[in-house]
């Protein structure tokens, strides 16, 4: 029993667990590039539109440096095979929002922000090029580890995982300091994507790059003020090779393209490539979603249905209409045309249950007699083959009307149905998949 339990939470866990800021151990393993990836992956910067749960942030999150490392290994690359090397920024409405109020001029505010935003993207560089030293095996010298500490105004630093404590520290005193604008304190505010620049380029002159672009991916755009989306928009305006953003955001998310220079707004595709993820093919993408985890459950040994179709079974037409109670409805019409004495009973005996009720529904619709509609089918085979495709699925909903008790008027099933009610976002389709699961079980 316990060996079924832990199936049964494997399979739950693989499509419920269906946000990528959910912690799972399996990303590259259940993950699916979109079909849009390859415009995500250009040099230029990037803006990936889409509702919730539409998969900006596991597209976002693919593009992080150890997770790219990890598929070109499976896939049987190493890192010179690597083109890019991504961190990822989410912007936390509550902090974020903090940065504002009548305690300081939105100069002050807007200084305070930059900085902040510096101390996020530098503290995921640190991460990065500790990782990076341990693949290209060059260390990134003192003098320019300083340099970028001072530059952030944290003082004097002289390796990555001091310059990552630095700035972890820096963080909290910021947001100390954001939180009781009235205390007296000594931060010193960096200038808006300067350390930024002198971390990438002190990657670049050390040769610890090569040609590789370092994608700076922001998630969530949509929860900055208007101001703060002014000055991320003047750092996408005016990036350089080898730095790039990349940025998820939500439909009409984009609420200021203004940048700091208010006569210079952000354009497409002037300063960057706009990708709208509800034109890029949803329904192939989804099915290769399921697919791909699907995949991933038999490959740790569970006795599965696969692929997708296979594993949201479709009811045909004919077969629900039985498991709604076509046959009693049929007994019934036969019972009538023995009664009438009807020359077309053998006829219709000779028919499928799930044919004969529709008779019944055809009366009450037209207004004929049913042993006049019995003969009629009988004469026209085709018509009524082809008044039964045209008409069936509705037909579905009239077998159980009027009947009291009767809960299910339709079994809404397979892979189609779940599509279409999922509205195009990935995370619904899988929500609908796992609460099918549940319902099963």
């Amino acid at each position: 029993m316990k060996e079924s339990n832990d199936k049964i939470s494997f399979i739950r866990q693989l499509f419920g667990d269906n946000r990528a800021e959910w912690s799972t151990e399996a990303f590259n393993d259940i993950f699916v590039p979109p079909s849009y990836l390859s415009k995500l992956q250009s040099v230029r910067p990037s803006l990936l539109i889409g509702g919730r749960g539409t998969g900006k942030t596991t597209a976002l999150q693919s593009l992080n440096y150890h997770e790219t490392y990890s598929r070109l290994l499976a896939s049987g690359f190493s890192f010179s095979d690597q083109q890019y090397l991504g961190i990822l920024i989410r912007m936390n409405k509550n902090r974020v929002h903090a940065f504002k109020g009548s305690s300081t001029s939105e100069q002050g505010w807007d200084k305070a922000f930059a900085h902040y935003f510096n101390l996020l993207a530098a503290k995921e560089m640190a991460k990065m090029a500790i990782w990076l030293e341990s693949q290209v095996e060059i260390e990134l010298p003192s003098a320019d580890i300083n340099s970028i500490s001072r530059d952030l105004g944290l003082g004097a630093c002289e390796s990555l995982t001091d310059l990552g404590v630095l700035i972890k520290s820096g963080i909290s005193e910021l947001q100390l300091h954001v939180n009781n604008p009235h205390k007296d304190t000594d931060i010193r505010f960096s200038m808006p994507e300067s350390p930024l620049r002198v971390f990438v380029e002190a990657l670049q002159e050390n040769d610890m790059l090569g040609n590789r672009i370092i994608f700076c991916c922001i998630d969530e755009y949509e929860n900055l003020l208007d101001d703060q989306q002014a000055i991320i928009n003047t750092y996408i305006k005016h990036a350089e090779r080898p730095l790039s953003y990349k940025v998820g955001v939500r439909r009409n998310g984009l609420r200021n393209p203004q940048t700091k220079d208010i006569d210079d707004p952000i354009k497409t595709p002037d300063d960057y490539g706009e990708i709208e993820i509800a034109d890029e093919g949803f329904e192939l993408f989804a099915t290769e979603v399921a697919n791909k985890r699907l995949s991933y459950a038999t490959q740790n040994d569970i006795d599965i249905r696969y692929p997708i179709s296979k594993f949201l079974e479709d009811i045909p037409l004919p077969q629900e209409a039985i498991k709604l109670g076509a046959e009693k409805i049929s007994q019934q019409i036969i019972s009538t045309l023995e009664n009438t004495e009807s020359e077309a009973l053998s006829f219709v005996k000779s028919k499928e249950a799930y044919e004969i009720y529709f008779l019944k529904y055809w009366e009450e619709k037209s207004g004929k007699q049913l042993s006049d509609l019995a003969m009629d089918w009988m004469m026209n085979e085709e018509t009524w083959s082809t008044r039964l495709g045209n008409h069936g699925y509705a037909s579905l909903f009239w077998i159980t009307k009027g009947k009291k008790g009767v809960r299910i008027r339709k079994y809404y099933s397979g892979l189609q149905t779940i599509l279409a009610l999922s509205g195009e976002n990935i995370r619904y389709f899988l929500e609908l998949i796992d609460l099918a699961i549940s319902h099963e079980l």
